[in-house]
C-alpha cells in the first residue's frame, strides 16, 4: 500500500509517542514493584492507569504501524482479526479503564482532603482496579461486536446492526468518556482547591504544613494528569459525534476521515500524547518518583529517598498517600 506523505509524516509521530507511552509506563510500574516506599494505595491506581495507557499504545501498533505492510483477510478470520487485533479496538477497553482510575483517583482525593479518617485501603483499590476493566470492556462491547472485515472499502468497518447503531456510540463515548467524568471530577476537585488552597484556616505546626504541602503536591499532579486526558481526548470523541451525524455514502467512503485526514490523524495523535506523558507529570512534580526513574533510567545501584521528602507518593498519617 503506497503512502501519502501526510501518512508517512503521522506513521512516524505514532511510532515515536508508542515508543514514549511503553517505556514511560513500564518505567512508573517497575517503580512501584522495586520500592516498597512506593506501595501506596493511590500509585497502585497510578500503576493501574499506567497499565491502560499501555494497552492503549500496544492495541495501536497494528492501526498505525503495521496496516501498510500486510494484506488483511476476509471472511471470518477478517472480522476477528479486526475486531481483536488490527482496528485497534481494544485500545478503547484501556481508555475506558484509565478514564474510570481517574474517576476513582479524584474520588480518594477528595475523601482524603474532606474526610481524613475514611482510609482508601487495598481492598478499595483492588475493587476500582477490577471494575475499571469492567467499564472498559462494557464501553467497548458494542462496537466491537459489530466491527467487521468489509471487501468493498478493503478495511475494517462498523455494520451497525440498529440504523442509528454509529450516532448512539458515538454519544455514548462523549457522555461517558468526557462529559459526565469531567463534570464529576470537576465538582470534587473544585472541592479540594478550594478546602486546600483558599480555606483561612493555616497550618500551625511543621507536621500541618508538611502534610498540608504533600496534599498539595499529590493534588496537583492528579488533576494536571486529569486535565490533559480531557483536553487530549475531547477533539476526538467530538470529531467521532460529528462523523457519526454527518451523511455518509459507504460505497464511496465518504467519510470525515477521508475528507479532513490530518484533522482526523492530529486527533488520534493527541489520544497516544495523553498516554504518553503521564510519567512525565510524575517526574516533574514528585521528588521520590524522579529519583526513583533516575535509578531506573540510569541502573544505580544506589538512591538516596529520604522519609522527609513528603510528595505524591509519599504516605503522612492518615492521609493514604
Amino acid at each position: 500500500m503506497a503512502l501519502s506523505d501526510t501518512d508517512i509524516i503521522f506513521t512516524c509521530i505514532y511510532g515515536l509517542l508508542i515508543a514514549a507511552d511503553l517505556v514511560g509506563n513500564t518505567i512508573v510500574c517497575w517503580i512501584v514493584k522495586r520500592f516498597n516506599s512506593m506501595k501506596t494505595p493511590m500509585n497502585y491506581l497510578l500503576v493501574n492507569l499506567a497499565i491502560s495507557d499501555i494497552v492503549l499504545g500496544i492495541f495501536q501498533i497494528p492501526r498505525h504501524l503495521m496496516y501498510a505492510f500486510y494484506d488483511h483477510p476476509d471472511g471470518i478470520a477478517g472480522d476477528l482479526l479486526c475486531k481483536f487485533f488490527s482496528y485497534g479496538n481494544l485500545s478503547w477497553v484501556g481508555s475506558g479503564a484509565g478514564i474510570f482510575t481517574l474517576l476513582t483517583i479524584a474520588w480518594e482525593r477528595y475523601n482524603a482532603i474532606m474526610k481524613p479518617l475514611s482510609r482508601f485501603s487495598l481492598k478499595h483499590v483492588k475493587i476500582a482496579i477490577v471494575l475499571s476493566w469492567v467499564f472498559g470492556v462494557l464501553i467497548t462491547f458494542y462496537e466491537t461486536l459489530v466491527l467487521v472485515y468489509s471487501t468493498k472499502i478493503k478495511s475494517c468497518e462498523y455494520k451497525w446492526n440498529i440504523e442509528s447503531g454509529g450516532k448512539i456510540d458515538s454519544v455514548v463515548w462523549l457522555t461517558a468518556g468526557s462529559l459526565l467524568p469531567s463534570t464529576f471530577m470537576i465538582v470534587l476537585y473544585g472541592v479540594v482547591i478550594k478546602t486546600l488552597w483558599c480555606s483561612k484556616n493555616k497550618a500551625n505546626d511543621v507536621a500541618q504544613r508538611s502534610l498540608l504541602k504533600s496534599r498539595k503536591r499529590v493534588t496537583k499532579s492528579v488533576i494536571t494528569v486529569t486535565a490533559i486526558l480531557f483536553v487530549c481526548w475531547t477533539p476526538n470523541l467530538s470529531y467521532y459525534v460529528a462523523n457519526a451525524y454527518k451523511p455518509i455514502n459507504s460505497s464511496t467512503a465518504a467519510s470525515l476521515v477521508n475528507n479532513v485526514p490530518i484533522l482526523y490523524n492530529t486527533s488520534r495523535a493527541l489520544i497516544l500524547l495523553n498516554s504518553t506523558v503521564n510519567p512525565f507529570v510524575y517526574a516533574i512534580q514528585d521528588v521520590r518518583f524522579r529519583r526513583c526513574m533516575k535509578r531506573i533510567v540510569s541502573c544505580s545501584t544506589r538512591v538516596e529517598i529520604t522519609p522527609a521528602s513528603q510528595s505524591m507518593a509519599t504516605p503522612h498519617k492518615r492521609d493514604n498517600r
